[in-house]
């Protein structure tokens, strides 16, 4: 089945596209762990760069995702996909696709950008060890080798995510 968008409903998604971007603007001293993008040409592509939570291995990390936003939007979810490699459970390793019931079917209008990146950088913290996508990393975790897996994150985390000393 074709879904057609009527105007009104891609107007609306840029609407509310254009008043997360003005509250991203306004609030950037607000949250110093996220710094959401918006592509110049494009309403629709964002990009973010979010901190390593503290205490977790991928402190001191800046990982960047990638925003897909559908026309459809907030009604639908937008594509967000982790262009920075990163070792976690819920991470595709390849892909940089991100495991996350918000992402899919518990996704409500009330969430934006911003509170995405916040419910990714939680994930980074709190991984689901239960739902892998990166089946090395959750075997490390649901084997109760949480050293392992804090030893591999932190170095992907190293390799990956921090800024290089020249």
């Amino acid at each position: 089945m074709f879904e057609f968008l009527t105007l009104s409903q891609v107007q609306a998604s840029k609407a509310r596209l254009f008043k997360e971007y003005h509250e991203v603007q306004r609030e950037k001293t607000v949250d110093p762990d996220i710094q959401l993008v918006c592509d110049e040409s494009n309403i629709f592509k964002w990009t973010a760069f979010i901190k390593g939570p503290s205490e977790t291995p991928y402190e001191g990390g800046v990982f960047q995702l990638a925003f897909s936003v559908p026309e459809q939007y907030p009604l639908q979810p937008p594509q967000v996909r982790f262009l920075t490699k990163i070792f976690h459970p819920n991470v595709h390793f390849k892909t940089g696709e991100i495991c996350l019931d918000i992402l899919k079917t518990a996704w409500s209008p009330a969430w934006t950008l911003q509170s995405v990146c916040r419910a990714i950088i939680a994930l980074m913290a709190h991984p689901e060890p239960d739902s892998p996508l990166n089946c090395d990393s959750g075997n490390l975790l649901r084997s109760g080798d949480v050293r392992g897996y804090q030893s591999m994150a932190r170095m992907y985390t190293r390799l990956a995510a921090m800024p290089k000393k020249g």
